[in-house]
């Protein structure tokens, strides 16, 4: 089995897995990681939100947009959730604490 194939497996089972945690397995050396993450990234195997973070394709983008901003799931993009509106949102709004600085 190809290391490829075992990181992609490795993702799909976490839904969303950090790099230092893909790291860890030892799988491979630092640099094939990254050469392995970036291929897969940009075959649509997986996702790449965040710098470090890796997503599933099949993860539920509501649970996503949660994990990567604590919060809840507001305006349009929370009457989509409960189903009063037609139209699915290109944007997932999270509402949190954290304010982000272009906001000050």
């Amino acid at each position: 089995m190809k290391f490829a194939t075992k990181i992609s497996g490795y993702i799909q089972a976490g839904k969303i897995v950090e790099y230092k945690t893909l790291q860890s397995l030892g799988l491979t050396t630092d640099n094939s990681l990254r050469v392995i993450l970036s291929r897969l990234s940009k075959k649509g195997e997986i996702y790449n939100p965040r710098r470090g973070t890796y997503v599933s394709k099949d993860a539920d983008p509501f649970w996503v947009a949660t994990a990567l901003a604590p919060g809840y799931i507001s305006l349009t993009s929370a009457l989509c959730l409960h189903h009063l509106l037609d139209e699915y949102p290109f944007t997932i709004f999270v509402a949190c604490e954290k304010r982000s600085k272009a906001s000050l």
